[in-house]
This record gives structure tokens, C-alpha cells and sequence, in this order.
């Protein structure tokens, strides 16, 4: 693709590709690899392909980004599977956030390659916020107290686990904080804290992806109707 001819330094095995402008590195190497492998822990399989594009000046992140640019955040999956963040010199975030990021990221990847949709857009998000550990820290996201807290303060119910995705959910950094903690503990309360529940409903779904199935699945798999769930899981 046009892609490749951009980034000059290519690093390729076997199903993984890092493209980047400057030398790759074995530490980039190294956590685009552990990326891959805690998301084959959950999902059991390996896509054909995790493209993986790494940039160093906010144009060529805006060039990669495409449809999904958005000037505060830090990476990306484009709806093809193809990865693509900040490097972690452009970020200045400490090592393990930067892993974390590329969990989250190629988790989007394995998601977009089996799945090929953004909805449940909550759940897309969560199960990469699971898999990446990122959302317990604090001051990106909220733990479950303050999550449970907010929610009451702002009278939300069972509405606010979003199953499309609609701009207006992520047009500021406050909503999606706030979005994605409640998702994030809301997918760990449902499935145990075992992200390959979470793959299995969707591997179900995908078959027949219609709102009437998403919501006899989600009883079938998680044992209640998500208004139900969500309000034992406020309590």
C-alpha cells in the first residue's frame, strides 16, 4: 500500500509489521511483540497480518491517522486492522505506559481483523482497556469507587454502555475518561475479570451481528439483561 513507501524503516516476522521513519529498535520491537502475544491469550488465534505504524512528528501522525485523527490522542486502529500511534519519544509517557498503549492499540487490531465492526463500541473499547491494565492507573481513568460515584452524580443508567459509536461520546478527553472506566469495569464485572468470556460473546455475535441477537447473546453469555447487569453492577 502507499503506506509502506512513506515510512523508511520497515521491521517484518513472521505475521508483525513495524513501520517507522528512524530506526525501529528492539525495545519497540520487543513491546509490539508482547502486544501481539497477551492478545493472543485472549482471542486464541492470530490475525493474517498486525501492521503497526509508529510516528515521530505530529504530521505524519495526522497523515496516518486518517478518519480517526484526533490532536490528543496518543494511538489508533484504522478499520483495515492497521495500527498506528505516537512513538514513545513523541509521547514522553514512561515505558510501561507506552506498552500498555500498544496493548490497547493491537488488541483494536485483532478485534477489527476477526470482527470487522465497531459495535458494541463499549465493548470494543473495554476489552482493550482489560487487556491493557491501563485504566486502573490513576489520573487517566477512574477506579471502580470513583467510576460508581460519577455515575450516580450524573443519574446515568444502562444507556451510557454505548452500542454504537456516535462522535459526541468522544469529543472530549473528560467523556471518554469517564466512558471508558465505566466500560472497562463494567466488562470485568460481567465476564469475572476474564477477557476471553468477552471474545467468545463476540465470536457468537459476529454471526449474526443485529441488535435483538447482541442483547439474547448477552443474556445467553452473561447471564442477565445488560440493564440488569448494569444495575447490580451500581450497587
Amino acid at each position: 500500500s502507499s503506506h509502506n513507501q512513506c515510512m523508511q524503516e520497515v521491521y517484518k516476522s513472521n505475521n508483525l509489521e513495524i513501520y517507522r521513519n528512524i530506526q525501529v529498535g528492539k525495545e519497540l520491537i520487543k513491546i509490539c511483540e508482547e502486544g501481539v502475544n497477551k492478545n493472543l491469550e485472549i482471542f486464541k488465534k492470530q490475525p493474517k497480518k498486525i501492521r503497526i505504524f509508529v510516528c515521530d512528528t505530529e504530521e505524519d501522525f495526522k497523515k496516518y491517522s486518517k478518519y480517526y485523527y484526533f490532536p490528543h490522542g496518543a494511538g489508533t486502529c484504522l478499520r483495515n486492522g492497521d495500527v498506528i500511534v505516537r512513538s514513545n519519544d513523541f509521547l514522553t509517557r514512561k515505558e510501561k505506559d507506552y506498552s500498555n498503549l500498544m496493548v490497547h492499540e493491537i488488541n483494536h487490531s485483532f478485534w477489527a481483523q476477526f470482527y470487522g465492526m465497531s459495535k458494541p463500541i463499549w465493548l470494543m473499547e473495554a476489552l482493550a482497556m482489560t487487556v491493557e491494565g491501563r485504566w486502573q492507573r490513576e489520573g487517566v481513568f477512574f477506579d471502580l469507587k470513583k467510576t460508581k460515584i460519577l455515575i450516580k452524580e450524573k443519574n446515568w443508567n444502562f444507556a451510557c454502555i454505548k452500542y454504537r459509536y456516535l462522535e459526541r461520546d468522544f469529543n472530549s478527553r473528560e467523556k471518554i475518561a469517564l466512558f471508558y472506566s465505566i466500560w472497562g469495569h463494567f466488562a470485568e464485572f460481567i465476564s469475572n475479570k476474564n477477557p476471553s468470556q468477552l471474545a467468545k460473546f463476540m465470536s457468537d455475535y459476529k454471526k449474526n451481528p443485529t441488535k435483538e441477537n447482541y442483547e439474547s447473546l448477552f443474556v445467553k453469555h452473561f447471564g442477565d439483561t445488560l440493564k440488569n447487569k448494569f444495575n447490580e453492577f451500581i450497587k
